[in-house]
This record gives structure tokens, sequence and C-alpha cells, in this order.
């Protein structure tokens, strides 16, 4: 098997960990979605919209998207599948929504829709770089490529056609759990970056790829257990399709024994999400089941910190989550119905 396809299940499968600090809010259910069976742990949320990716197949195929209405939680639209987007075992299709319209990102191509659900163009790729973000009449997509023997994350500049046109930064590659590559999105005309490797650290830049801001703020952060570790490597290990790229269980333990590398301490930020006028800012933080968000203006500054009760299924993999009209949304498994429960909890 090709390093790169392993590099790429690893920290698709690297986990999340979040939270802690000053004002703290109690979530409510507002809806049970019937329809979901197997979520991605991201939602995606825009004109009143909630958009979740999910799976009926026992290898966590998650190729359907289910879109929820944010004022009554009826379906919507369910659209996609195994016959529209493929990608490999125990990934998901990765979605970027935009004002007009939103992209769809699966294995060797990304499809734009419309909010009426009419697909507006379609683009096929090689496969060596992932999630296209819709930015202007371009679009921005990471990278992982080998340069002097070093392989790097790089965070690149593509015309309509998917052409690459300019470099916007990249950061090395070395193994490192918990960390992945970038948390990036597209609010109004700027892009908005952080390098999710330690600091808590933000840079902008304009349609034409040039920076035009950056910030940093003193953040603290979370020390990496064994624990960790070890539930870490349990969901590697475990992971259903794991055949189709190693001879042996024991081949893929010691693959990964050897390949991870695992960090002291968790990085400042895990997730960015631009939202009403604000950049919302998930940090590594956590304390107990709460987590620390972070409210800034587009400006890079901080207008609040919020330590809100946010679900993990496990000690690094969270309950899926989006933000939106002000509020965290949180989906999360009712296990005594087996019903997949919607949460809301205002943070703006």
């Amino acid at each position: 098997m090709k390093t790169f396809k392993r590099i790429m299940i690893l920290f698709s499968l690297s986990g999340l960990l979040f939270s802690s600090c000053a004002v703290e809010s109690q979530p409510r259910k507002i809806a049970t979605l019937h329809e979901v069976t197997d979520p991605h742990n991201r939602m995606w949320a825009s004109k009143n919209r909630l958009f979740v990716t999910n799976s009926t197949d026992p290898l966590q195929m998650r190729t359907t998207v289910l879109v929820y209405s944010l004022e009554d939680y009826r379906l919507i639209k369910q659209f996609g599948g195994p016959g529209v987007f493929k990608i490999q075992p125990a990934h998901s299709v990765f979605l970027f929504l935009q004002p007009d319209k939103f992209a769809v990102n699966s294995s060797g191509k990304v499809s734009i829709y419309n909010y009426e659900f009419e697909l507006l163009q379609e683009l096929a790729h090689g496969g060596d770089s992932f999630f296209y973000v819709p930015f202007g009449n371009k679009f921005i997509a990471r990278h992982v490529y080998p340069k002097n023997k070093t392989n790097y994350y790089w965070l690149n500049l593509y015309d309509s056609e998917l052409n690459i046109i300019k470099e916007l930064c990249r950061k090395e590659f070395v193994g490192r759990a918990f960390s992945g590559d970038y948390s990036f999105d597209v609010y109004e005309d700027k892009l908005y970056v952080a390098n999710r490797r330690d600091d808590f650290f933000i840079e902008v830049f304009d349609e034409e790829g040039n920076k035009v801001n950056s910030f940093a703020h003193d953040c603290s952060r979370v020390k990496v257990t064994q624990e960790h570790k070890d539930q870490h490597m349990s969901r590697l290990t475990n992971r259903p399709g794991w055949e189709r790229y190693f001879k042996s269980r024991e081949d893929m333990e010691e693959y990964y024994r050897n390949l991870i590398q695992y960090p002291e301490y968790f990085p400042a930020i895990v997730d960015i999400i631009p939202a009403d006028k604000k950049i919302c800012v998930v940090t590594g933080n956590q304390v107990e089941d709460k987590r620390e968000i972070w409210i800034l203006d587009l400006g890079g500054k901080v207008i609040d910190k919020k330590m809100v009760l946010f679900k993990m299924r496990s000690e690094t993999m969270c309950y899926p989550y989006s933000i939106q009209n002000k509020h965290l949304y949180q989906l999360i498994l009712n296990e005594q119905t087996d019903k997949w429960e919607l949460y809301s909890v205002k943070i703006i």
C-alpha cells in the first residue's frame, strides 16, 4: 500500500479534543433526527439548514447527505450515496458551505450545488489534494506532497479548473497525532487559516492569495495522557475495512506504532468556524465534559470565551457539531433509544 494512502487514513482518524473556561451555558434538546444512523463528527449549517453526512454501511461509508431545516427540524433533502460520492472506508464526504453555493468533496472530485440542490459544476481531480473550498471564482485546497525528501502539508490557491495558482502556506508532516493539517474556511471575501499545530495563530488571506492579516493569542493547552494515546491507537486498529490495506492486524499495529508520534500537548486550536460576523475558535482545552470556545471579531480581537458543555464520544472523538445563528449545535446519540438527538446552546 502506498505511504500516501496510509498517511491519509491515519490523519482522517486522528480525532478531535475540545473545551474549558469562563461563562458556562446549558444546551437544550431541540429535535430527534430519526433519519440519522451513523454521522460524521462534523456538521455544517447555512441558510437555516443543517447538513449531516451519514451512512448505513457497515464499513462506515458516509456518502449520504441529509439536510434539515433549522426552523422546524424536518428533513428537507437526502442526496448522494455510494453511487454518487465515493470515499474510502471509515471516511466521509466533506462539505464547505458558502452563501450562494456549497461544495461536496469526495474521492477524486468536487461537486458544486446551489441551495435548490441543483448540480452546478463537477470537477474531477487526481485525488492528491483534498477539501476544495470555493473562494470567489477560485478554490482553496490542502495537499500532502514531499519536497527534498520531506513531506509537507500545503495549502494552495487553485483556479476555477483546479489548476494550482500559488502556495499560501505549508508545514512539515511528521506523523504526529492529534494535530492534523489545517483548519480553514472562507467567510465573505476572506480565507481564515489555523495550522492546528501548537500555538493559537490564525492567518487571513484575500481572494488573490495575499496574506492581509494574522493574529495570535496566549492559550493554555491540555497534556496528552497515556489514556489519550491508547484510545487513539484503539480507534485506528479497530476501524472497519482495515483488511483492504494491511496483510494482518499485527502488520497494521506495527505500522502505526512506528509511524505515530504523540505530542506532549494537544494543539491550542482544534477548529475555526467563521459565522455571524465572528470567528468561533474551538480550543484544545478541556475540563471534564466542558469545552472552551473563543469568540473573536473578524480582525482577531477576543470578544468572549465560553465554557460550553460539549459531548464527546470518547476522550479524543467528539459528537457532530456546527455553529450557526449564534448557536452551537451538537448531534448526540441517545444510547437508550439508539436515536440521534439535536442539542443547541447560544454562544454568541
